[in-house]
């Protein structure tokens, strides 16, 4: 528990262990902010070089209806999105715009179990063949759900030597 005075602007430092690192497993990793007052909540994820930020919403403002925007393949690093379901026996239907990293076909619609906390993260499969944005994924469920999306690290604009990680919590 970490208590934050009214007016002041506290950095919160999470462990590394709690980094989603797994592909398309419910993975406990989600973290819950409790406020008795109005607050405003950011999150920054800094890697060697890159560092992205995203504005926290809260959940009286989380819906059932998303959309994921992701970017394209950037050598070896691929559009991703996250679900986290916000109450027990969430299920969760994604219908993927390209390959999964486990194989999950593009416009084939495919449903998880989630517990409240769960994070579900999907990444798209590695070929240079196909297409690997996941931009236009949809991701419904029948309770509401957060979902965060976005690129491991892409190069922004092409030609630039540097990648850049891209991450938004969405709106519905």
């Amino acid at each position: 528990e970490i208590k934050v005075a009214g007016g002041t602007v506290v950095n919160v430092k999470i462990d590394p262990a709690a980094q989603v690192k797994g592909e398309e497993i419910a993975q406990r990793l989600a973290i819950h902010v409790v406020s008795d007052n109005p607050i405003s909540v950011y999150g920054l994820n800094s890697r060697f070089q890159t560092t992205d930020t995203y504005l926290g919403l809260p959940v009286s403002v989380l819906g059932t209806e998303y959309r994921a925007i992701g970017y394209k393949y950037s050598e070896g690093l691929l559009s991703q999105f996250a679900v986290i379901a916000t109450e027990d026996e969430t299920n969760v239907t994604i219908t993927p715009t390209a390959y999964t990293s486990k194989r999950h076909a593009p416009g084939i619609p495919y449903t998880v179990k989630l517990r409240r906390g769960d994070v579900y993260q999907v990444t798209s499969l590695v070929d240079m063949n196909t297409k690997t944005d996941l931009t236009g994924s949809t991701i419904t469920a029948d309770k509401k759900i957060a979902l965060f999306s976005g690129h491991q690290c892409a190069y922004v604009p092409e030609g630039i030597v540097g990648c850049n990680h891209l991450v938004e919590q969405m709106p519905p």
